[in-house]
C-alpha cells in the first residue's frame, strides 16, 4: 500500500471524527493517557500498522483499506496527535476543569508550594 499525502481539510475531519468518537464513548482519560505515552513512537507505530495491520483491512474492501492508510498518515505526525489530545480535552471539558481547579482555594491550608504538586 502506498502512503498518500493528506489534505489539511481531511486532517481536520479525521481529528474531529476520532475525538468525537472517543468522547462519545467516554474514554477520554484512557485515550489521552495512551496517546501521550505513544506520541514519541507515532511515526514507528504508523509504519508498523501499514505493514502488519493494514493488509487485513483488505478483507473489508478497498475503501476501508484507503481510509486506514489515511488515518495512519494523519497520526504519524506528532503534531496531529497533539491536536487530537487538545480536541478531546476541549470536547470533554477537561481543559476547563483544570483551569477551575487551579483557581480553587487550598482546602487543607497547606503552603502553596505543597498544594501545586
Amino acid at each position: 500500500m502506498i502512503a498518500h499525502e493528506v489534505e489539511p481539510d481531511d486532517v481536520d475531519e479525521v481529528i474531529e471524527k476520532v475525538a468525537r468518537k472517543i468522547v462519545d464513548a467516554r474514554m477520554e482519560t484512557v485515550a489521552i493517557l495512551s496517546l501521550e505515552m505513544m506520541r514519541p513512537l507515532s511515526r514507528i507505530s504508523s509504519q508498523m500498522g501499514r505493514a502488519l495491520i493494514a493488509p487485513w483491512f483488505g478483507i473489508f474492501g478497498w475503501d476501508t483499506m484507503e481510509k486506514a492508510d489515511m488515518y495512519m498518515a494523519v497520526f504519524e505526525d506528532r503534531e496531529n496527535v497533539k491536536r487530537l489530545i487538545r480536541r478531546i480535552e476541549e470536547l470533554s471539558g477537561i481543559s476547563d476543569r483544570s483551569k477551575k481547579e487551579k483557581g480553587r482555594k487550598n482546602e487543607w491550608n497547606l503552603p502553596q508550594e505543597e498544594c501545586s504538586t
